[in-house]
């Protein structure tokens, strides 16, 4: 029962309950006309009238007059067990105070989320949609987790999203009790910070809809249940939930499942593809695919910054890193390599192949590729340099370090093939002097191309021009190229500024690193071309997926990368040692079969065609095949006639075929 000196509010636009009471107290039933004397100490606060508050029904009032005013007591006029009997009153839906305040709240909640000043923009013009009857039950629930996916469940069915607008959980203080408030995903209103500037692109989904259920624990027993306070839409209901962001929300199983994907760089939209297919009604979106790849991200990071984080992976991954600084703060330039691939690099050393990359990751910085070649002519990755800029500077410490990967003195790079990047060139002759540095054939051929259609008119006049810098190029001999130069020369002497950006760019400065007269005098294993450093570039973009990334997912795509190429190249090795070729099962093979690459095999293989050709004058051989890739030529296999080749006679690189330290070390 409760006191108060006001009466209920005559107008209800919905079914809110008026703060009609002050204090209250259980009813309980007598057949005298005074009320009990428990009761009287809270009638002595009263003035006008007592009001009865129900749960399930509005207040009962009555009025109170004066029996005794010098004991200052008050009772009802008419007996007290006849008012409530005419009212319809049963025992068990009086309401005590904390109950009554809970309920008073929660109505409260649904009126200040109504927009009674400005109604238009809040939807009540737009038609009503009544969703009373799914929501009207009397089902109790285990838990309050139980409620939330029953009301989700149900309204998904229904064309809109739950949303958890207020909760609380009882502590045991006055005032506090568990309960949830569940409303639409469109109530609610819009409200702008600076109502004088609007930006176009801002829209909102709140129109003001007043749906509301509630959910609390069960008064005297176990278990929640749901009431339903309004169950009206001022709004049309879904067709579909797609793109409802409520409704597409992760569960932790989604979210550990891509997290998984992510770590195995799978792309997104085959993340989003492979929960659809697990989940016929998943709502999500390719936003919330991503959303979450970031959060995952963001929490292995930590509090740690980006440049921290990388740090902590190269070193957990035991990778070799240097890295230098500027302002002693900032990181300037930063180098690191595969344990696996320092021993790939002193294996392998003959031939490297140097080049620069863009659109990596999010800072533009460049990153510089170190690449070599296998005895079974696969490419591995060396090391990674990410720079400040292309400065000659900042290349010549790259090249440092990279050079420190090498054990011994003797073991350095033969061969370096990079494009004509003339802060590249110089840094190579500084940091290798020893070393040959020979220019891409296919990019020269290119820009010399580019260069005759700019200046030439006629496309048979085109063709006639490369015929001759194709034999220019191609001569095998010093003496071949200076006759050979002068024949281009007079081809295109009609077009000085062809012939002057030839022997200008080209031939006086740098003839000795793409001539083949010049170039078969190194050991280059036929790698003549940057074509696999290339092809290195776009097999690291395929598994980086975008350009924007941040430095520790590019080198978590690395990492992964250089994880496959390594159980490919090993597994290439194993072959070479156990697999034979049917080809090769000859008296000519017997020793280096299994012991010397395959790739090395071939090479041989071809050289005998050769030897076949030139019949009785292996003379006019030229050796280019043992100057170019330390194998028998055709005069040297000639002597071969019923024996076998000796493993002598084939390079020491076609047969380090493993990633041990101690072959790498080996004379």
């Amino acid at each position: 029962m409760s006191t108060s000196s006001s009466t209920a509010s005559t107008k209800i636009r919905y079914p809110i309950v008026r703060p009609p009471a002050i204090m209250q107290f259980r009813v309980a039933f007598h057949n005298d006309q005074e009320i009990p004397s428990h009761a009287r100490k809270y009638l002595k606060q009263c003035e006008n009238h007592l009001t009865i508050l129900r749960k399930n029904a509005p207040p009962l009032q009555r009025d109170v007059v004066t029996l005794d005013r010098g004991n200052k007591d008050k009772s009802i006029v008419r007996p007290w067990y006849k008012f409530l009997r005419e009212n319809d009153f049963h025992h068990g839906d009086e309401m005590d105070e904390d109950q009554w305040r809970y309920d008073f709240a929660m109505s409260q909640e649904v009126r200040m989320d109504y927009n009674y000043d400005n109604e238009e923009e809040c939807g009540v013009n737009e038609p009503h949609v009544d969703c009373s009857n799914a929501f009207n039950t009397s089902q109790v629930f285990g838990t309050r987790d139980d409620v939330l996916q029953w009301v989700r469940t149900v309204t998904h069915e229904n064309g809109f999203v739950a949303v958890i607008m207020r909760s609380d959980t009882e502590t045991g203080s006055r005032g506090r009790s568990s309960f949830v408030l569940i409303g639409c995903e469109r109530s609610g209103t819009y409200k702008c910070r600076n109502k004088e500037f609007v930006r176009k692109d801002t829209r909102s989904r709140k129109c003001g809809c007043p749906f509301r259920l509630r959910g609390k624990p069960v008064h005297g027993g176990e278990g929640w249940m749901v009431k339903l306070i309004y169950g009206i839409h001022n709004h049309e209901l879904a067709k579909s939930l797609v793109g409802h962001p409520y409704a597409g929300r992760l569960t932790k199983e989604e979210k550990k499942i891509i997290a998984d994907m992510t770590k195995s760089m799978v792309k997104p939209k085959n993340i989003l593809l492979m929960l659809k297919e697990h989940n016929a009604n998943n709502c999500t979106t390719i936003k919330q695919i991503y959303n979450a790849r970031s959060a995952y991200h963001s929490s292995i990071r930590g509090a740690d910054t980006e440049m921290q984080h990388l740090m902590k992976l190269l070193e957990r991954d035991q990778y070799i890193h240097w890295h230098r600084l500027k302002d002693e703060v900032v990181v300037r330039d930063l180098f690191w390599c595969h344990p696996d691939a320092v021993k790939l690099c002193n294996a392998c050393h003959l031939v490297f192949f140097i080049d620069s990359t863009y659109k990596t990751n999010r800072y533009r910085l460049p990153l510089f590729d170190f690449v070599g070649v296998t005895p079974t002519a696969m490419t591995f990755s060396a090391g990674f340099a990410y720079l400040e800029a292309e400065r000659v500077n900042n290349i010549v410490w790259a090249l440092k370090q990279f050079r420190c990967l090498f054990l011994r003195n003797d073991r350095l790079p033969v061969v370096i093939v990079t494009d004509r990047d003339l802060a590249l060139m110089n840094a190579v002759k500084t940091v290798f002097p020893e070393s040959t540095n020979l220019l891409c054939r296919f990019h020269i051929d290119k820009n010399v191309k580019a260069k005759c259609k700019s200046l030439i008119g006629e496309k048979n006049v085109w063709d006639y021009v490369m015929d001759n810098w194709g034999t220019l190029v191609d001569c095998p001999s010093k003496h071949q190229f200076h006759e050979s130069l002068q024949k281009f020369q007079v081809a295109c002497s009609p077009w000085p500024m062809f012939t002057d950006y030839v022997n200008d760019t080209w031939i006086i400065p740098h003839k000795e690193k793409f001539i083949t007269a010049w170039k078969n005098k190194v050991m280059h294993l036929g790698n003549t071309t940057t074509n696999r450093v290339e092809s290195a570039h776009w097999a690291l973009k395929r598994v980086l997926q975008n350009s924007v990334g941040d430095l520790c997912s590019v080198w978590d795509a690395m990492n992964n990368m250089i994880t496959l190429q390594h159980v490919e190249i090993k597994a290439s090795f194993e072959t070479i040692m156990y697999v034979v070729g049917h080809v090769y099962k000859k008296t000519l093979y017997k020793r280096p079969l299994g012991m010397v690459s395959r790739d090395a095999l071939n090479q041989i293989a071809s050289e005998i065609d050769r030897l076949r050709y030139l019949g009785n004058n292996p003379s006019s051989c030229g050796c280019v095949m043992r100057t170019t890739h330390g194998l028998p030529c055709a005069c040297e296999l000639s002597r071969y006639t019923a024996g076998s080749i000796s493993l002598e006679s084939v390079h020491m690189f076609w047969r380090r075929l493993c990633f041990s330290v101690h072959m790498c070390l080996a004379k």
